[in-house]
């Protein structure tokens, strides 16, 4: 009788683990995928990858950046019609109403991070949203000195690019956001690399294409 109790309550103790775990990941179907940094889920909330920036798809204004397309398929091969659940940080909206999160499979698999891994977007640090940073620039390390994607055939001229510490951007030497950097928040690079290891982004006024040099 007793082994026959004690069976029991493994088998309660299994059925309980599976139903934790089941509710934990509760997440919601990706409906469609924009591009390689935002989806929309069945729900109708659009959103926006934290900490990655995937290169922009073509528009009426310019014309696709490179490897766009390449993170787009991506990313549908990678969540398309798949349950995602849903990380947030601080910020939960961006300026353009999109939730910002970081976002899993039920594999476990950290979309953010695989696709910085990959070679096909860059870390885009938002400075209220810092919890998984280390993870994030980690892959994009792993990255840049394997030569994917984006960092495949790297090459620039080297010159002077002003970092902020506070900020996390980038600016060409004769940018004014750059130039109104603060001696204590300023940090001095000579390669638009050494500003990606540091996990820097470049200003979108002095560096509009964002430094994407490599192309497919």
């Amino acid at each position: 009788m007793a082994s026959r109790n004690s069976l029991r309550w493994i088998v309660w103790g299994v059925l309980a683990l599976l139903l934790q775990s089941t509710v934990a990941f509760s997440g919601t179907r990706v409906q469609e995928v924009f591009d390689g940094d935002t989806i929309l889920l069945e729900d109708g909330r659009t959103i926006r990858y934290l900490g990655v920036n995937a290169p922009e798809a073509a528009s009426e204004l310019r014309p696709a950046q490179p490897f766009a397309e390449a993170a787009a398929a991506w990313n549908r091969n990678m969540v398309l019609g798949k349950t995602v659940r849903l990380e947030m940080d601080v910020e939960e909206r961006d300026e353009y109403g999109r939730t910002l999160a970081y976002v899993y499979l039920p594999d476990g698999t950290f979309v953010n991070q695989a696709i910085l891994a990959a070679g096909l977007a860059q870390y885009f640090p938002y400075t209220l949203n810092m919890k998984h940073a280390g993870m994030l620039i980690d892959a994009q390390r792993g990255a840049m000195k394997s030569g994917a994607g984006l960092w495949r055939n790297w090459s620039e001229k080297p010159g002077l690019y002003i970092g902020n510490r506070r900020s996390l951007r980038f600016h060409t030497a004769d940018c004014p956001f750059g130039r109104k950097t603060s001696v204590r928040n300023r940090k001095d690079f000579h390669r638009m690399w050494d500003a990606y290891w540091e996990g820097y982004f470049p200003c979108k006024q002095c560096l509009p294409e964002r430094g994407l040099t490599a192309r497919p």
